[in-house]
């Protein structure tokens, strides 16, 4: 909607705002989104990303240590990362795709100038300013466009980044973070309707180290330390990005009498992003290391609610363990053996227990995962490893000896997960005795060599393969 994340002139606060590091809740959603009209939805999407002018080409980190550049890269990694996901998942129920590589192309668009005035109040570029931009990007990248001689609705979205110190007029002063939007265009005989993403410098929104201003966009809103890869810093780029593209697939055209999937039963007809707003704010993981912040969405299925999309997914640290050689009726222990929740909802891990042909001469011990609970482990994919627990193994014969835990969980792929356990049973030597080299004449008829002292210890030749 265009009613979007920002703090207007007269004071109110609109969306998802940070307050004293609180963030305000978002309204409570009293129905599902729908789409009676049957409106159109961008059934196979894609997106294309123009950086507006040449600020975008400067170097000078902000006051928050953020240059141009690495916004840049966060945000292409981000929207990058987010097609085939589970958290984008959630639009499939609207009837929109949700294809890996949604990620079309990006441009750093110098040729254009940025409109601005040094009157703070009037330096934005307005909604047509953006529609522009959109369409000469449409133009840069040689995007589709159908010539009918009528209308044509067009199926992928532009998002439009502005540089320092920009945000677009509607979204009215630097406090400003997103929306979305279409922009109506003729070219050819044929009148255009093209979805695009106005995208402020989410970092103006930001108060200076030592400031006493209040509000921002979601500035470490998930991530509470800044890292070298944008966390923290730029949360807010990827959760207001995230919202606005979500709601740009679902309720594209809704300026242009075409609503599509809102909630009518309020007022201002929130969309799937706004119904959720500040609830449920998380890290979303895509690869081993890479992971952002993002907003819920809204879902109609299971009696509705805010979800982060996906199912819980068990992640051991572990495929298989190798106890290495131990002496047989002696004990080795292994290190602990991690698991991590890698899903979005919560996992429930039940009992563990060991199968196999020597299953009894492995021990689980020092477990804290069995009959635990473990919410998604998206903060830190570092240190991921939300509960663990050891293998103990004790051979009672020598060779090869080999098991197989089980984990029981609600996992949506595999409801019991294994680890392979295999170690070597080997003989264990008596302790040495101190056998004298010399001993008394009296005691010892051919008894020879050895010390002076007749005392201390020499290698017992025979080994026993018992203790």
């Amino acid at each position: 909607m265009q009613r979007r994340l920002f703090v207007s002139r007269s004071g109110w606060l609109v969306g998802a705002l940070f307050i004293l590091g609180t963030l305000l809740p978002a309204s409570t959603a009293l129905a599902d989104v729908t789409n009676p009209s049957n409106n159109p939805v961008l059934a196979n999407p894609g997106i294309y990303v123009v950086f507006w002018g040449s600020g975008w080409n400067d170097s000078t980190p902000d006051a928050h240590g953020v240059t141009p550049f690495e916004y840049q890269h966060y945000l292409g990694n981000f929207l990058n990362s987010i097609g085939g996901s589970p958290w984008l998942n959630t639009v499939t129920q609207y009837g929109v795709a949700n294809p890996p590589g949604q990620l079309l192309g990006s441009w750093v668009d110098t040729t254009n100038s940025v409109p601005y005035s040094t009157n703070p109040l009037e330096r934005h570029p307005n909604q047509d300013d953006i529609g522009k931009e959109a369409q000469a990007a449409v133009q840069y990248f040689g995007a589709s466009l159908p010539a009918t001689g009528g209308t044509v609705r067009l199926p992928y979205v532009v998002l439009v980044a502005l540089p320092p110190g920009l945000d677009d007029d509607t979204m009215q002063t630097q406090a400003g973070c997103a929306r979305h939007d279409a922009y109506q265009f003729t070219s050819g005989g044929t009148t255009y309707l093209l979805p695009y993403i106005a995208l402020s410098w989410q970092l103006d929104a930001v108060p200076p180290v030592g400031s006493t201003q209040l509000v921002g966009c979601g500035y470490q809103a998930v991530n509470k330390t800044n890292d070298v890869y944008g966390h923290g810093a730029l949360d807010s780029v990827s959760m207001a990005a995230g919202h606005e593209y979500a709601e740009a697939l679902t309720d594209p055209f809704y300026n242009h009498g075409l609503k599509a999937w809102t909630d009518y039963s309020q007022k201002d007809t929130p969309e799937i992003g706004d119904l959720c707003g500040s609830n449920g704010l998380n890290n979303i993981r895509y690869g081993s290391l890479q992971y952002f912040a993002v907003q819920p969405l809204w879902s109609n299925q299971n009696h509705g609610g805010c979800v982060i999309g996906g199912s819980p997914s068990l992640e051991l640290q572990e495929s298989s363990l190798g106890m290495g050689t131990v002496g047989v009726g002696s004990t080795a222990v292994s290190a602990p053996v991690g698991i991590y929740n890698k899903g979005y909802t919560n996992l429930h891990i039940g009992r563990m227990s060991m199968a196999g042909p020597n299953a009894g001469e492995f021990q689980i011990t020092n477990d804290t995962c069995s009959n635990t609970t473990l919410p998604p482990a998206m903060v830190d994919p570092t240190t991921p490893w939300e509960c663990s627990f050891s293998v103990t193994f004790k051979p009672t014969a020598l060779g090869t000896r080999s098991a197989t835990l089980s984990i029981n969980s609600d996992d949506s792929v595999s409801l019991i997960s294994t680890l392979s356990l295999v170690g070597t049973g080997s003989l264990l030597p008596l302790p040495f005795p101190n056998i004298p080299l010399n001993p008394p004449a009296s005691g010892c008829a051919t008894c020879t060599g050895g010390s002076a002292s007749g005392q201390g210890g020499v290698v017992n030749p025979r080994v026993h393969a018992h203790e």
